[in-house]
């Protein structure tokens, strides 16, 4: 089972996300934002804290941890990101800060969720555009990929979620 942990400033929106995504999954309570991830220099929050904070939940959840934040994020080497998980790891972010509105944002947070989630169950990027797992960088790369997993990331998915997801 996918925990969804809402941060405080994305609570509206998990029970969408929890209504679409294919997979079993149930929201937690709401949390605080990490506070201390903001680095005022870039205006941002860094990922780390947050992947560190769900992979910590799981441990007490018994189940993999998805946290949905509101706040703008970055990674190491990144001027924003989307989301973000340890692949293979227990858990993972996703931000809806810079997904839009709407419809729109709804869609999209449900591709990154899933894009997330197959790395917590352990997928890495595809080279497939078309596939969830395609790295995208861009929103227009994000609304081009369908919202679930090419035949090859399908059946890797399958394989994984036998061994993390109970």
């Amino acid at each position: 089972m996918i925990v969804i942990l809402p941060y405080e400033s994305a609570v509206e929106q998990v029970d969408a996300l929890v209504e679409d995504l294919p997979m079993e999954c149930r929201p937690a309570e709401p949390v605080s934002d990490i506070k201390q991830m903001y680095n005022d220099k870039r205006d941002q929050y860094n990922t780390r804290g947050y992947v560190r904070h769900c992979s910590r939940a799981a441990r007490t959840e018994g189940h993999l941890v998805l946290g949905v934040t509101g706040v703008d994020l970055f990674s190491a080497g990144h001027d924003f990101v989307f989301g973000s998980a340890q692949v293979g790891g227990h858990g993972g972010v996703i931000s809806i800060y810079r997904l839009g509105e709407g419809e729109e944002l709804r869609e999209r947070m449900l591709k990154e969720a899933i894009h997330e989630i197959g790395h917590i169950v352990g997928l890495t990027h595809c080279d497939d555009s078309s596939c969830v797992m395609f790295f995208s960088n861009t929103l227009v790369e994000t609304d081009n990929k369908s919202d679930g997993y090419c035949a090859e990331c399908q059946k890797e998915y399958e394989e994984l979620k036998l061994e993390r997801i109970n």
